[in-house]
């Protein structure tokens, strides 16, 4: 049921942030980069997560840029959840209420 959900950090990057749309082919691609080294190791900040200072400086300067908004990089995310629960009979929206 759930083989079609496990894939690669990098592939589930490309696909669920293919149709972003920030303005900037050079930041649409970014974010895709971003998103997939943000997947591999989500625990960690970004400096942290990314590869090297050059990466993590490009990171910094992705999300101080205008045209990037929480808005525009959590729409396609949206789109695709929205597909993905059309594709099932029973979707169960569970919210963990506790504190850490």
């Amino acid at each position: 049921m759930f083989d079609n959900l496990v894939t690669s950090d990098n592939q589930w990057a490309a696909e669920e942030f293919a149709h972003v749309e920030l303005k900037d082919g050079r930041l649409n691609w970014r974010c895709q980069e971003l998103a997939s080294a943000l997947t591999q190791q989500p625990t960690k900040p970004i400096n942290q997560a990314c590869e090297d200072w050059a990466d993590t400086k490009a990171a910094y300067r992705f999300f101080a840029n205008d045209k990037v908004t929480p808005a525009r990089i959590v729409a396609p995310h949206q789109q695709r959840t929205v597909a993905r629960m059309g594709q099932r009979v029973l979707v169960l929206a569970i919210q963990d209420t506790t504190l850490r």
